[in-house]
């Protein structure tokens, strides 16, 4: 029997109130041998909780609160639209391997393949 190590909340969406967070936090309470982890752009309701040791967020770049992300603190992530630009920032590249997103590297980047447009992206 193979039992779940890992469990990646949401593939796409996010935490849409504090209740609903608060939710995602007992499953992880009460999974202490199972590691949670969700990229979010809800930073102000997120940053009110201490989170349980199992449970890692990663703060998601082109919301509206960007601002209160620190770059040199925060687990977070970018999208970038070459190679090149996430490795000249030092991020690691988890665009195929999305456990690479809990490395010890807090700069989680992802190269976006579909459309290029400036709004994905933070860089040049």
């Amino acid at each position: 029997r193979k039992l779940i190590q890992r469990v990646r909340i949401h593939d796409s969406g996010d935490f849409y109130n504090k209740k609903y967070f608060e939710k995602w936090l007992e499953v992880a309470t009460l999974n202490p041998d199972v590691e949670f982890y969700a990229y979010t752009k809800m930073v102000s309701m997120v940053k009110d909780y201490k989170l349980p040791v199992n449970f890692t967020i990663i703060f998601s770049f082109g919301g509206k609160q960007d601002n209160m992300i620190d770059v040199n603190k925060d687990r977070h992530s970018q999208v970038f639209t070459e190679k090149r630009g996430l490795d000249l920032r030092g991020y690691v590249d988890a665009s195929h391997d999305d456990n690479l997103a809990l490395t010890e590297n807090i700069k989680v980047g992802l190269i976006y393949h579909g459309y290029k447009s400036k709004e994905w992206s933070t860089n040049v």
